[in-house]
């Protein structure tokens, strides 16, 4: 498992989706796999840097990005 942390990402998956900002993201901030995928481009502020994340029991909460 340790080793697979330790190899380099690829920057595009077998489907050719970028990881690399979804990555950057999920690590940031440290949200659910579900939560990352619900992501919306509204769910963004890209003035402010930060994230909206709509949780379990339609909880929000609004994490700043790095």
């Amino acid at each position: 498992m340790l080793s697979a942390l330790a190899r380099p990402i690829s920057a595009s998956s077998s489907n050719g989706w970028p990881r690399t900002p979804i990555l950057q993201v999920s690590l940031q901030t440290g949200v659910r796999v579900s939560e990352l995928c619900a992501l919306t481009m509204e769910d963004l502020d890209f003035e402010r840097w930060q994230v909206t994340v709509h949780g379990k029991g339609q909880a929000e909460r609004t994490i700043p990005l790095n």
